[in-house]
């Protein structure tokens, strides 16, 4: 009975090791997970101040430039799912009516352009060796975890 508790503790921690590599390895977890990222005003702002071209700017009522379109992931590379997400909030808008139809429209066109632009091609992260080093760590602890359990 012992035996079959610690047994399935294993299993257990075995499986949170494999859900964190394949968080690791899956950069989208549908479609919330994409985008969820841009929702932190943190995250968002200290990407515009590194990659401002990474936005399509809005002009608020008071005449400053809000980042509001996104064009690339976190990472900080164009990214056609973004851009997706990013028409779709411009037709949202156009469809409520409660900003300038011009401008959405000029935003729209730019959206349209970039997407089919880059639709055809594999966003490249920025880095990937920050990716590779939480991978190898991931892995690493799945495998010092697996020799504990086979008494090596």
């Amino acid at each position: 009975m012992k035996n079959k508790k610690s047994l399935n503790e294993s299993f257990e921690i075995l499986n949170e090791l494999m859900r964190n590599l394949q968080k690791q390895l899956y950069l989208y977890d549908g479609d919330k997970g994409d985008i969820k990222w841009l929702l932190n005003k943190k995250l968002r702002n200290r990407l515009y101040g590194d990659k401002p071209k990474c936005f399509i700017p809005l002009k608020s009522n008071y005449g400053e430039d809000v980042p509001f379109f996104c064009l690339c992931n976190r990472s900080g590379s164009l990214d056609p799912h973004i851009m997706k997400k990013s028409i779709q909030m411009v037709n949202h808008m156009i469809k409520h009516n409660k900003y300038d139809p011009e401008q959405l429209n000029n935003i729209k066109r730019k959206l349209n352009h970039f997407y089919h632009r880059y639709n055809k091609d594999i966003p490249k992260p920025h880095s990937s060796t920050s990716h590779k080093i939480k991978y190898n760590r991931k892995m690493n602890n799945l495998k010092n975890y697996l020799n504990k359990i086979n008494g090596e």
